[in-house]
């Protein structure tokens, strides 16, 4: 993140930093990124538990989980 701070202010000198926050993605999201369905990467979250990353939160029952990118 400060390479891609640096960057930013070399680019663009007057510009101002407003917030910098992770990326949250679905499991839609990361299937997409590695060109699989979401139904082969949910068999696979379920399948190998411990080699899946961590869930960063869970709004509520029935609602998506998200992963930190």
């Amino acid at each position: 993140m400060v390479s891609a701070l640096a960057d930013a202010r070399r680019a663009m000198p007057s510009a101002t930093l407003i917030e910098a926050v992770p990326d949250l993605v679905g499991l839609t999201d990361i299937a997409d990124a590695v060109g699989m369905s979401r139904q082969n990467m949910r068999k696979l979250m379920i399948g190998y538990p411990e080699s899946f990353p961590a869930r960063c939160m869970k709004a509520a029952p029935h609602s998506g989980t998200c992963w930190m990118c």
